[in-house]
C-alpha cells in the first residue's frame, strides 16, 4: 500500500486523498503557489511549481519523516537574494505538523494550526489572518478515504465581533479507491482518469458543468516526465517536462524550453528551490514571480 501525500501550500497546508491510504505525518509536499492538486500514482510525483520531498512505502517512513520536517523556509526575490521577504516556521507535535506561522518584516502575518484524530489523520485546520479565520474540517469514510472538506470563513470587525460567515463544501468521489471526482468550494469540479493506478487526465469543469481545461500526464516507469494543460479547444496553457537525479529527486521543471523550477539538495534533503516566471510580467507580484526558497532543518 502506498501512502498519500499531504501538501504544504505556501501559505496553506491540507491533506488530499488520492489512493487507498490516508495522509500521514510523513507526507509533505512544498508548493510555491495556491494551486490545489497533486498527481498521485504508484509513486507520488508532483507537477507544477512544487516539489515532492519523497515517495514512500510503509517501510520507508523513518527516512521520509527526516526528509519532510523542515523547521522553516526563508523566501527571497531572486533580484535581491540577500533580503528576506518572508519566513514560514513549522512546529511539530508527536511527529506531525502542529503549527505553521508566516512572518514578514519581523511580524506574524498568519498562523495555521492542525488537529488530528486518534488515527493520525488530519481532522481540522484553522487559519488566522488579521480579522479573518478559516476553518477546514476533513471528513473520512470508514475505510479512511477523505470524502469531504467543509470550510467555514469567519470575518470579524475591529471589536472582534462576527460580521460574516460563509460555509462551503468540497466533496470527493472514488472508484476502486482512486479519486475520480473532486469538487471545489466555489462549485466547480474536476474529473480524473487512470491507467494502472497512474493518473492520465484531469478535466476541469465550471460550476455550470462546462469543461474548460484538460491536463494530461505522461510517465517513464513510475516518474512523471511530462504534464500538459490545454483549453478545451486545444490551446496550450503550459507543457512541462520534469528531470530527476539518480535518487529520483526532482531537479528541474521546464516549460517549452524555459526553466521554471530548479532544486538543490544537500545530504539528500532539499535545501534550495528557485522559481522562474516566463508569462506576462506579473507586476502585482513583489518578486515578479521569481523566487528563492531556502529550507532549514
Amino acid at each position: 500500500m502506498y501512502k498519500v501525500w499531504s501538501k504544504v501550500i505556501i501559505p496553506e497546508l491540507y491533506y488530499k486523498q488520492r489512493l487507498k491510504n490516508q495522509a500521514t505525518k510523513y507526507d509533505f509536499i512544498h508548493l510555491i503557489d495556491q494551486r490545489s492538486y497533486g498527481i498521485i500514482m504508484k509513486r507520488v510525483i508532483a507537477p507544477f511549481l512544487f516539489f515532492v520531498l519523497g515517495c514512500t512505502q510503509a517501510d520507508d517512513s523513518t527516512l521520509y519523516l527526516e526528509l519532510s520536517t523542515p523547521i522553516a523556509v526563508n523566501i527571497f526575490c531572486q533580484e535581491s537574494a540577500d533580503q528576506l521577504k518572508e519566513r514560514i516556521e513549522y512546529s511539530y507535535k508527536n511527529g506531525q505538523l502542529a503549527q505553521e506561522t508566516r512572518i514578514s518584516n519581523g511580524k506574524e502575518i498568519s498562523k495555521m494550526s492542525f488537529i488530528y484524530d486518534t488515527d493520525g489523520k488530519l481532522s481540522q485546520r484553522i487559519e488566522e489572518i488579521s480579522s479573518r479565520k478559516i476553518k477546514r474540517n476533513y471528513l473520512y469514510d470508514n475505510s479512511g478515504l477523505l470524502i469531504n472538506v467543509v470550510q467555514k470563513i469567519i470575518d470579524f470587525d475591529m471589536d472582534g465581533q462576527v460580521v460574516n460567515e460563509v460555509v462551503s463544501e468540497a466533496p470527493l468521489e472514488y472508484e476502486n479507491g482512486l479519486l475520480v471526482k473532486e469538487w471545489t468550494t466555489w462549485g466547480g469540479f474536476s474529473i480524473y482518469t487512470y491507467e494502472n493506478e497512474k493518473m492520465l487526465t484531469k478535466t476541469d469543469y465550471t460550476k455550470q458543468g462546462t469543461a474548460h481545461h484538460i491536463t494530461s500526464y505522461h510517465y517513464s516507469r513510475d516518474l512523471l516526465v511530462e504534464e500538459r494543460k490545454t483549453t478545451i479547444t486545444g490551446n496550450i496553457l503550459y507543457s512541462k517536462t520534469f528531470s530527476y537525479n539518480k535518487q529520483n529527486q526532482l531537479l528541474a521543471i521546464t516549460d517549452r524550453g524555459n526553466i521554471v523550477e530548479e532544486n538543490r539538495y544537500e545530504r539528500n534533503r532539499l535545501t534550495e528551490k528557485k522559481i522562474y516566471y516566463f508569462g506576462i510580467d506579473p507586476g502585482y507580484d513583489v518578486c515578479h514571480g521569481n523566487y528563492i526558497y531556502r529550507y532549514e532543518y
